[in-house]
């Protein structure tokens, strides 16, 4: 999800003056490549092997265990915060946590990793501050708010509980649970959506700009280098040895994704943010939980079949 929204971004936001060029950059521009999900994982198996498919995953540990740790002690029963509270205070101060989770998601580990500073800065957190408090608040309004509308009624102090032999009570039931999955899928939308992506992009811009991300090149690039290739055949061999000691772009660079330097603005990012790139987040959402549910039916087959 991160490679696809770093490479949807629109960091050039179009002229308007310039209304006919804008409907023909529309028109030419090419679909991304993280947008298929087997495509993606087939070129990354390609590239690094099965250690790309887990790419990040050691900081995506650590990041839950910090994040468990800290709510865990909000919610004791000597903080006694609430539970949406909490989530927010621990997304807030390991907000650096997180921006390593995305870094190490978007880059090679081995080759590139190194050159972003692992450290803690205050300076970074600051900037990372705003974007990572918005998300906190989306992410618990999907997790809490599906629970209070759910919740059963009370009037006058008496609680209403529905009696399963009554048809009408499963209809309204049933009705209200679609109503609730309806509103959470359109805050998805709106809310949890735009604001993943602000913070996907505030962190890829603060990535040092000449780090090599895991999005592929541009077929003119790559047509481009094939050609430079051919023509350059008859060199050197000392020549040869220097362009082995600095092996070629594989990927595309973060200068090259985001063209302003980092670290961005809020207001900035929100600008860059399309209907298109939402559509692509909730296509590949989609595709992601299918993936998650046909590995938990095969699981659960296989226990069944043990058992």
């Amino acid at each position: 999800m991160s490679l696809l929204i770093l490479e949807t971004i629109d960091s050039n936001p179009p002229n308007p003056n310039k209304d006919k060029d804008k409907d023909d950059n529309k028109k030419s521009q090419p679909k991304p490549t993280t947008r298929n999900l087997l495509q993606t994982l087939t070129t990354l198996h390609h590239k690094n092997g099965v250690t790309s498919l887990i790419n990040g995953f050691h900081y995506t540990i650590y990041y839950n265990l910090r994040y468990f740790i800290v709510t865990g002690m909000l919610t004791s029963p000597i903080a006694r915060f609430p539970g949406p509270l909490a989530h927010i205070i621990a997304s807030v101060a390991l907000a650096e946590f997180h921006y390593f989770r995305t870094a190490g998601a978007i880059l090679p580990p081995a080759e590139q990793m190194r050159y972003v500073p692992l450290g803690l800065d205050y300076y970074r957190w600051n900037a990372l501050l705003l974007p990572t408090l918005l998300y906190a608040i989306a992410e618990s309004i999907m997790m809490y708010v599906p629970g209070l509308l759910l919740a059963p009624v009370r009037f006058d102090g008496v609680l209403l509980q529905l009696q399963p032999e009554d048809l009408t009570d499963v209809t309204s039931l049933v009705r209200s649970d679609i109503l609730v999955a309806g509103l959470m899928l359109v805050a998805q939308i709106l809310i949890l959506f735009p604001a993943y992506i602000v913070l996907v992009v505030v962190e890829g811009s603060l990535v040092p700009g000449d780090c090599e991300t895991l999005i592929t090149l541009p077929e003119e690039v790559q047509q481009d280098e094939k050609m430079g290739d051919g023509d350059d055949q008859i060199v050197l061999w000392e020549e040869k040895e220097e362009e082995e000691e600095c092996p070629k772009q594989q990927g595309r660079l973060i200068k090259d994704l985001f063209r302003l330097p980092g670290p961005l603005h809020v207001l900035d990012v929100v600008e860059m943010i399309s209907v298109r790139q939402l559509l692509y987040c909730l296509e590949l959402h989609g595709k992601m939980c299918l993936c998650v549910v046909g590995v938990a039916a095969v699981v659960q087959s296989m226990i069944y079949l043990v058992s």
